[in-house]
């Protein structure tokens, strides 16, 4: 959460329940809004191993409609790595 809130983004929603399924944190800033999968990563390999298909596919569908509710704001999915040593890595999800 610090990386984030370092470079201004709010917390607007932890662990929360959306239309498909749950998201793991929810920032705003100004007018945009994130959605985010956050994943433990130990071994940098096996990053995308950490993330199902359908995990991703949920985001997505989360995005589509948290877009449709809110049409001013502009919506974007990451996912987040996280390493042992609290380095974060995001992933841009379309």
């Amino acid at each position: 959460m610090y990386h984030f809130t370092q470079m201004g983004w709010k917390c607007i929603g932890h662990r929360q329940k959306l239309y498909f399924s749950e998201v793991d944190l929810i920032l705003s800033k100004d007018d945009q809004i994130l959605l985010i999968e956050v994943k433990s990563l130990h071994d940098a390999w096996m990053a995308f191993e950490r993330v199902p298909h359908k995990q991703i596919q949920s985001l997505i569908k989360n995005k589509v409609l948290y877009q449709v509710a809110h049409p001013k704001l502009k919506i974007e999915c990451r996912v987040c790595f996280v390493s042992s040593e609290q380095i974060v890595e995001e992933v841009y999800i379309d």
